[in-house]
């Protein structure tokens, strides 16, 4: 298989064409700028996702806070609503403050008097009774309640 004694050995392809050189230059320029903004976009993109996870670990702590106040708060108004039961448990179904009908003294003893002409007017003779006005207030200091009566029929 060796080639004759005097033949030339076969010659060597041709170099490429300047316009294959360019093309195939070419060709790997558009491979490498195609990486190039594959890696630019992937960059913004992780950058993005960064940004959204802090905002959102942000945003986590912000309303772990507001929930622990609110809970704070809701447990603060669950005891006033305690307290305020209280205060309307002490007042009976009539109207009368429970502490004051018990400490006031009875008036069955005392004889009925005529009403004033004032009274008469407004019907104060057979009309309506008057009424009063119960405010029960809490004293903290003593951790116990104490009604108040006063009359509400000069507020007509």
């Amino acid at each position: 298989l060796s080639s004759p004694p005097g033949a030339l050995p076969p010659p060597a392809p041709p170099p490429p064409a300047p316009s294959a050189r360019k093309a195939a230059k070419k060709g790997r320029d558009k491979a490498h700028d195609r990486k190039m903004k594959n890696r630019e976009s992937a960059k913004a993109s992780y950058l993005k996702k960064k940004a959204h996870l802090t905002d959102l670990s942000e945003k986590v702590e912000r309303l772990t806070g507001e929930n622990a106040r609110l809970s704070a708060e809701n447990e603060s108004l669950r005891g006033e609503v305690s307290r305020l039961r209280e205060l309307v448990g002490a007042v009976d179904a009539s109207g009368v403050c429970k502490a004051a009908a018990a400490a006031a003294p009875s008036r069955a003893d005392e004889p009925r008097k005529r009403p004033r002409r004032s009274e008469e007017g407004r019907g104060g003779g057979g009309g309506p009774p008057r009424t009063a006005k119960i405010l029960a207030l809490p004293i903290a200091a003593i951790g116990s309640t104490m009604c108040m009566v006063g009359d509400t029929s000069d507020a007509e």
